[in-house]
C-alpha cells in the first residue's frame, strides 16, 4: 500500500493540513519546528492504533510518542497530543492499494474473519484452546458470520475505490480515542 493522501487537524502543532503524496517519491522540507516529524508522527500514530502488526505496537507507539507513560498507561496526556485539548483531534490516512495487495486479502480473508471474531469478543490474544472453543460454540460460530459479512463489505468497498483509510480521532479532553476503517 502507498499513502496518497494525509489529513491531520490539531495534532501538535499542526492545526489543519492535508498533503497529497502523488509522486513515487515525496520530500518534505522546511524550518525546524515546522512541523516535519510532526506529520511522520501522526502516520505513526494512525497506523499503529488502527493497523497494529504485533500485539504490543499501539502500546509502544502511545508511550514513544509521550502520549502515554509505562507507568499509567490507562492515562492520555492530551498535552502530548495537541495544543488545544477542548478540540477533537483527527488523522485521515487513504492508502492506494493495487492487485497484488488485493489478492493477498482476500487470500488471508479466512484469517482475518477468525482474527475478527475472537477480537469483537474480547479474545483478540486468547490462548489458542480458548480460541477454538470459542470458535466452535454458537456465539463463536455468529461472531465468524457477522465477521464475514462486514468483512466482505470491507472488501467491497476496497475493490471498488482501490483504497484503505484509516482515520483515528481523540478527544484529548476525555482521553478518547476512537478508529474508523
Amino acid at each position: 500500500m502507498h499513502l496518497r493522501k494525509l489529513h491531520v487537524v490539531n495534532f501538535r502543532a499542526l492545526q489543519d493540513i492535508e498533503v497529497k503524496f502523488d509522486a513515487p517519491v515525496t520530500v518534505i522540507i522546511g524550518p525546524n519546528a515546522a512541523g516535519k516529524t510532526t506529520i511522520l508522527e501522526a502516520i505513526r500514530l494512525a497506523k499503529g492504533l488502527l493497523a497494529p502488526r504485533s500485539q504490543n505496537e499501539a502500546t509502544q507507539v502511545l508511550h514513544s510518542l509521550g502520549i502515554t507513560s509505562p507507568h499509567m498507561p490507562q492515562q492520555i496526556f492530551p498535552a502530548a497530543i495537541t495544543t488545544k485539548p477542548e478540540r477533537q483531534t483527527s488523522i485521515k490516512c487513504t492508502y492506494a492499494i493495487d492487485d497484488i495487495e488485493l489478492a493477498r486479502i482476500k487470500a488471508l480473508l479466512p484469517q482475518m474473519t477468525s482474527n475478527l471474531a475472537l477480537q469483537s469478543a474480547g479474545l483478540a490474544f486468547a490462548a489458542p484452546a480458548q480460541a477454538v472453543a470459542f470458535l466452535s460454540s454458537a456465539s463463536g460460530t455468529a461472531a465468524l458470520a457477522q465477521a464475514q459479512n462486514s468483512l466482505n463489505e470491507a472488501l467491497g468497498d476496497i475493490e471498488k475505490s482501490r483504497e484503505v483509510k484509516l482515520h483515528l480521532a481523540i478527544k484529548g479532553s476525555y482521553g478518547e480515542l476512537r478508529g474508523e476503517f
